[in-house]
């Protein structure tokens, strides 16, 4: 007779639960799966399961296409393969899965008939987590029409840098980026450091980078702060001209302080 640790077959029908099963059921159909010969009082000892309970969860289970019934009066429950037990819910998974990805593509073009009109936007926005924050970056980034200037520091997002940078070139688009002395150590800072300058973008460095920055088309800007664990990543879109104005300042005073690398 096959045993379970206790830890692990929690973990089990807590899994089960996700996909359906009550608390019982799916203690229940563990237990037939490990010892699909085990009599309706063995089930209840080895689950916990009170017995009556455990009538009415094998009854359950076998309305839901997890148990059939067979002709033997001691033995009659039997447990129905995982993979055709679970078949429904893969389904069902596979159908919620194309559902979702319809809407995103209406929801994409209804996104896409809007952009050309002139909304309001506020004046600092804030985006938050990770995936976020680097989409946000990535996308904005790749919309610059004459110029990118950048503060180049801590949390190092998004990390396809060089070929952002890459396809703003392509484009004559001016890209300038003072990286932070200190994080030119690591080595895979210094490659993309690297990369970029020989793809034509113009590279600095100083000592006191304030914070991950970045100036596009000097109209919009994106000040990135928090840390590179979990969600607590934060980017500010800036629009206000007036912050604008005082953030590409700084950077002109940065960029003329900062010393060329070779």
């Amino acid at each position: 007779m096959t045993t379970m640790d206790f830890q692990d077959q929690e973990t089990m029908v807590a899994r089960l639960r996700d996909v359906g099963l009550g608390r019982y059921e799916a203690a229940v159909y563990i237990g037939l799966i490990t010892d699909s010969t085990a009599r309706v009082s063995e089930i209840s000892k080895r689950t916990a399961v009170p017995q009556p309970k455990v009538y009415q969860a094998l009854d359950s289970l076998v309305e839901k296409g997890f148990c059939t019934i067979g002709p033997d009066g001691i033995n009659r429950y039997r447990p129905v393969e995982p993979t055709l037990a679970l078949g429904d819910h893969i389904a069902g998974l596979k159908r919620s899965e194309k559902t979702t990805l319809v809407l995103v593509d209406e929801l994409s073009e209804m996104r896409a008939k809007g952009m050309g009109r002139q909304l309001w936007a506020p004046p600092i926005e804030v985006v938050k987590g990770r995936r976020q924050v680097a989409a946000t970056l990535a996308q904005e980034i790749a919309s610059a029409q004459t110029s990118v200037d950048m503060f180049e520091t801590e949390p190092h997002v998004p990390e396809d840098l060089a070929d952002i940078v890459a396809a703003l070139l392509q484009r004559d688009v001016d890209v300038r980026v003072i990286f932070q002395q200190e994080q030119l150590d690591d080595s895979a800072v210094r490659l993309t450091c690297d990369g970029i300058k020989r793809l034509g973008a113009e590279v600095r460095a100083r000592d006191d980078v304030p914070s991950k920055m970045i100036v596009i088309d000097e109209h919009l800007v994106l000040s990135v702060v928090g840390t590179t664990r979990g969600d607590k990543h934060m980017v500010l879109v800036v629009r206000d001209p007036g912050l604008i104005a005082h953030m590409i300042a700084s950077f002109r005073c940065h960029w003329e302080g900062a010393a060329a690398i070779d």
